[in-house]
């Protein structure tokens, strides 16, 4: 029984160490977010609105070795985060807001967008401030 009381301890610490509080620090590496990202929703804002979006009519491609995103808008609509057509500049910058969300933030242009969380050919963008928008992408 003694021997087998430290072993179960060593097990549970083991299992508890390995647990990673900020799961999101993962799932932003820049070979995950890179290629080509269709928005298929925003959602929030002050007023709560929510825009749904064709395949190609929205496009983020992301080029992490440059840190560049090209965005191909061909929506009409001037609600929410509406960046138009053209290069920026993007950087993922330790997140000061709600570090327990996410420990670094997307930002383009210097614009906050939030935390990331990907799953499988789906990402959200999900801020940490107030009246923003989250944005729902498709591979």
């Amino acid at each position: 029984m003694k021997k087998i009381l430290p072993f179960l301890l060593l097990t549970a610490l083991l299992t508890t160490a390995c647990n990673d509080d900020n799961a999101n620090s993962t799932l932003i590496t820049p070979e995950g977010i890179s290629g080509k990202w269709n928005l298929v929703n925003q959602r929030g804002g002050f007023q709560g609105h929510s825009l749904d979006f064709e395949t190609g009519e929205v496009v983020w491609t992301f080029n992490s070795e440059n840190e560049i995103v090209a965005i191909e808008n061909n929506s009409e609509g001037t609600d929410g985060i509406n960046f138009p057509t053209a290069i920026y500049n993007y950087s993922m910058i330790p997140n000061e807001v709600s570090p327990e969300s996410c420990d670094k933030t997307l930002n383009i242009e210097a614009l906050d967008l939030g935390c990331i969380n990907m799953e499988g050919n789906i990402m959200t963008i999900t801020p940490v401030g107030a009246d923003m928008y989250t944005l729902t992408f498709k591979r």
